[in-house]
């Protein structure tokens, strides 16, 4: 009996994440390529000939949803030849980040990289958005950057801005363009239900709990991945063990609550149910917010392990209960709730 239900409940298994679960018909079309993307820190760093053509496309690529891969299938689409490369130009930090401002990251740059790879990019021009790059005038970023690339086409967003404070635009890139011989494109917004695709659409659906919402917008599960370190252990004391995560602190975090998640351990998948809060129960509610996974089958988990935790559906809020036992109820039921989620009631 306990051998059948650890089968049921390990999903690697069960094949549970999938994309018609999420909605994430869009997803199928973004195949992987399988092979290796070059990066380069520097413009100065790459190798290429004057035969060599790039089909370039520059941003933040914050989350690299729908709307950003779309970019990138038509970069690929227009690709002819060995000598033609899709190139993806971006930023580290994030210029908002540089600025002052408090940015979070949708996912941290080492998930850009590995996504950015598996969409089947030839080069990756990760440049460190410093001083130099805030203060370089936009015509200078064109010439200077842009140009030593030997574009033969550049594809970008409406709302593309670059160069000292944002001066540059889409229409100053057009005209540029046409000058120097260079292909142009601003192709129009991805939309998915009717609405526009990105990024801060987005954070707003994670922010307000409309999970599915969000995770469709990214083509895949929001997630968070982090550092397993020791809690207090009551949630052992009542029954339910946790796991408790420390993310990137740069990294965006769900709007909190309880959510059925997907644990990734070793490179296996579990169900879990996750609390995202701070506690208010034991707490009086000026704690930091934390991340505690509650595994659907008997698990452990060694301290200083990195995991990564998938949100799939939200369950409820978090709230303040009166005490142990009415918290225990309400684990269970939200247990319960996870298991017909999961399908394994």
């Amino acid at each position: 009996m306990e051998q059948s239900l650890r089968r049921r409940l390990c999903l690697s298994q069960l094949g549970v994440l999938n994309i018609a679960q999420l909605g994430l018909k869009f997803l199928a079309q973004f195949k992987s390529s399988g092979q290796r993307m070059d990066i380069y820190t520097s413009i100065e760093g790459s190798k290429g000939t004057d035969s060599m053509k790039r089909l370039i496309t520059i941003g933040n690529f914050d989350g690299l949803h729908l709307g950003h891969r779309s970019l990138i299938e038509e970069l690929k689409r227009q690709r002819s030849g060995n000598n033609e490369k899709v190139s993806v130009v971006t930023f580290h930090p994030h210029p908002s980040e540089f600025f002052g401002r408090d940015h979070k990251y949708l996912f941290m740059k080492e998930d850009l990289i590995e996504q950015l790879e598996l969409v089947g990019v030839d080069e990756l021009f990760l440049l460190e958005f410093g001083e130099e790059l805030a203060e370089l005038e936009s015509e200078v970023f064109l010439s200077q950057y842009l140009l030593s690339l030997n574009p033969k086409l550049i594809l970008v967003g409406a709302d593309f801005r670059y160069g000292k404070g944002r001066a540059g635009n889409v229409s100053l890139l057009e005209s540029w363009s046409k000058k120097h011989g260079i292909q142009m494109e601003v192709p129009e917004k991805l939309e998915l239900q009717g609405e526009v695709v990105s990024s801060s659409r987005i954070r707003e659906y994670l922010l307000s709990s409309h999970l599915e919402k969000a995770n469709q917008m990214l083509g895949r599960a929001f997630y968070v991945e982090g550092e397993v370190r020791a809690g207090d252990g009551r949630g052992r004391t009542i029954g339910f063990p946790t796991v408790n995560i420390y993310p990137d602190e740069k990294k965006f975090i769900v709007n909190p609550g309880v959510y059925a998640t997907q644990l990734i351990y070793n490179g296996v998948k579990y169900a879990a149910i996750t609390n995202v809060g701070t506690r208010p129960t034991f707490t009086n509610g000026s704690v930091p917010i934390s991340i505690e996974s509650h595994a659907l089958q008997a698990l452990h988990i060694d301290q200083g392990t990195i995991i990564r935790i998938s949100f799939l559906h939200y369950l409820r809020s978090e709230r303040k209960f009166s005490g142990a036992d009415e918290l225990v109820k309400q684990i269970e039921l939200d247990r319960q709730e996870a298991l017909k989620f999961f399908r394994m009631e």
